[in-house]
C-alpha cells in the first residue's frame, strides 16, 4: 500500500507504476477503491491489514496530512513495516510526521526516484519472502492448552503413562528376526551415475528471453554443472528482473570461470549501473577491483568521478580500491593520463602538467577532456577572473592537440547510468521505466537505504 497526501497524488501514481514494473501488487486508494464504496475508512483499514509493507510518500504535504498520520498509526499498531520514501522537500524533518522523523528513509528526490523505488521493491520482496509470525496468533493459542492441562491434570498424565507402558512392552517382547524372515528395508536412492545433460544453447536462449522457468533452472544448477556461459546469461537476466544480489553473484561466478568476460560490454554496463545501489555496491566494487582487470579500473574511476558530490562515502570506497597496487597495475594509458592530470592540477605543478600533456596528446580520452578544457582557458584568476591561471603552459606545450585528441576519442563503454541491454523484452522494460522519468533512470543518493 502507498500512503500519500492528496496534493501528492500524481507522484504517488508514478511511484506505483514503477513498483508494479518490479512485479509488486501495489494498492493505492486513488485507484483501488471501487466506485460506489461508501466506507473509505474500512477499505483503507483492510488494505493496510493485508499489506506486506506501507510505502510512505514523504513530502511537506504528508507531514501535515491527518489521514497519512492515521494510516501510519494503523500500520504501527498492526506491526506492518513502513518504508518512508522522500520524494519532495528540502529538509527531511519537514516532510514526515513527527512519529517517523528518526526513521531511516530512501532518498528518491529528483533523478534518484527510479533507483530509490527499486530499493523499496527489493525491501518489500525480502519482507514477503520471510514473513514474521504474528504475535496475536500465539497469544490466542496459549490459553487453550493451559485450559486443557488444568482439566486433565494428573489423570491425563497417568493415562499417557499406561499407554506408553503397553506399547513399550509389546515392542520389547517382539521375537528377533531369524534367517529366512522377510523384512522391508528402505534403501537410499542411488546417486545418478552421470551428470544430467543440459541443452546449453536452448537454455541460454530461454534465459535471454527472460523465461522464469529457465532462469530458475539455471540458478538451481550446482556449481559443477553451471558453466560460465550460463552464469553470464543469468547475470544479465537477473539484472533486468531486478534481482540485484543474484545478478552480482552470477556475474562474479562468470568472471571466475572465464576471465575473458571482463571485456563483455553488457556485463560491464550492468555492473556499472549496480555500483551505485546501496544493497550491492560494496560487492560490485570488490568484483571490479579483483576480477575485472582494466575494465574494473575504468569502472572504479567512473564511480569515483560520478559520486564525489552526491555520495562521498561510495566515492571514497571506489578511490581506495582504484589506487590499490593490484588495481593500479591494470590502469590503461588513458586512465593513467586522466588521473595524473587531475593530480598535477590539484597542486598546480606546471612541470608535471607539461609531462602529462605530452602523453595526453596521444593517449587522452574523454575522461581528460574537462581538465584539458580548463587548461586551455586563459581566464579565471586574478582581478575579476581576467588573468590566465596557466601562463606557464603557453609555450611549447601541446595543449590544443591533447584537447583535440580527448575530444575525438570514443567514450569509455561502461554503460553509465543506463544499462546497455540487448534482448527486446529487457529493452522494453527499461524503456517503460525511462519514460516515467524525464531525465532517465536515476542514481541512488547518499542516504538511499532501508533498514
Amino acid at each position: 500500500m502507498i500512503s500519500f497526501a492528496t496534493p501528492d497524488r500524481e507522484v504517488a501514481e508514478r511511484a506505483r507504476q514503477v513498483l508494479c514494473l518490479q512485479g509488486l501488487d501495489v494498492w493505492i486508494c486513488s485507484s483501488d477503491i471501487r466506485p460506489g464504496t461508501i466506507d473509505w475508512d474500512e477499505a483503507i483499514r483492510q488494505a493496510i491489514a493485508k499489506s506486506t509493507a506501507v510505502v510512505l510518500v514523504a513530502t511537506p504535504s504528508a507531514a501535515r496530512s491527518r489521514f497519512v498520520k492515521a494510516e501510519l498509526v494503523l500500520a504501527d499498531h498492526g506491526r506492518i513495516p513502513i518504508i518512508p520514501m522522500w520524494l519532495v522537500g528540502e529538509f527531511w524533518e519537514d516532510c514526515v510526521p513527527l512519529s517517523h522523523v528518526m526513521a531511516q528513509y530512501i532518498d528518491c528526490r529528483g533523478k534518484q526516484l527510479d533507483i530509490g523505488l527499486a530499493h523499496a521493491a527489493s525491501a518489500i520482496k525480502a519482507l514477503a519472502a520471510a514473513p514474521l509470525e504474528s504475535p496475536q496468533d500465539t497469544h490466542e493459542v496459549r490459553p487453550i492448552f493451559s485450559k486443557v492441562r488444568r482439566k486433565l491434570g494428573f489423570v491425563g498424565a497417568g493415562v499417557s503413562l499406561v499407554v506408553a507402558s503397553v506399547i513399550g512392552g509389546i515392542y520389547f517382547r517382539r521375537p528377533p528376526m531369524v534367517a529366512g524372515t522377510s523384512a522391508v528395508r528402505i534403501q537410499p536412492s542411488a546417486a545418478p551415475s552421470a551428470t544430467v545433460s543440459i541443452d546449453l544453447p536452448g537454455l541460454l536462449d530461454a534465459i535471454g528471453d527472460l523465461d522464469p522457468s529457465a532462469i530458475a533452472r539455471g540458478r538451481a544448477l550446482v556449481p559443477a554443472e553451471r558453466r560460465s556461459e550460463i552464469s553470464l546469461a543469468l547475470g544479465h537476466a537477473l539484472c533486468v528482473s531486478g534481482d540485484w544480489e543474484g545478478c552480482v553473484e552470477s556475474y562474479e561466478a562468470a568472471l571466475r570461470g572465464n576471465p575473458g568476460y571482463t571485456s563483455d560490454s553488457t556485463l560491464v554496463a550492468d555492473l556499472r549501473q549496480l555500483a551505485e545501489l546501496w544493497t550491492v555496491s560494496d560487492r560490485v566494487l570488490d568484483v571490479a577491483a579483483h576480477l575485472m582487470g582494466p575494465s574494473g579500473a575504468d569502472l572504479l574511476h567512473s564511480v569515483w568521478a560520478a559520486c564525489r558530490k552526491t555520495n562521498k562515502s561510495l566515492a571514497e570506497k571506489a578511490k581506495v580500491l582504484l589506487f590499490e597496487r593490484q588495481t593500479a597495475d591494470h590502469w590503461s594509458a588513458a586512465l593513467r593520463v586522466s588521473i595524473k592530470l587531475d593530480e598535477a592540477m590539484a597542486v598546480h605543478d606546471c612541470k608535471r602538467l607539461k609531462e602529462v600533456i605530452e602523453l595526453a596528446s596521444t593517449e587522452a580520452d574523454d575522461r581528460s577532456f574537462t581538465s584539458l578544457t580548463r587548461l586551455r582557458d586563459r581566464r579565471g584568476c586574478g582581478f575579476l577572473g581576467l588573468s590566465d591561471c596557466w601562463m606557464c603552459l603557453r609555450s611549447n606545450v601541446p595543449i590544443d592537440s591533447a584537447w583535440t585528441s580527448s575530444r575525438r576519442s570514443a567514450p569509455v563503454a561502461l554503460g553509465g547510468r543506463t544499462p546497455r541491454l540487448t534482448d527486446p523484452r529487457a529493452l522494453r522494460s527499461w524503456a517503460r521505466t525511462w519514460e516515467m522519468c524525464d531525465d532517465g533512470p536515476a542514481v541512488a543518493g547518499p542516504r538511499a537505504s532501508t533498514k
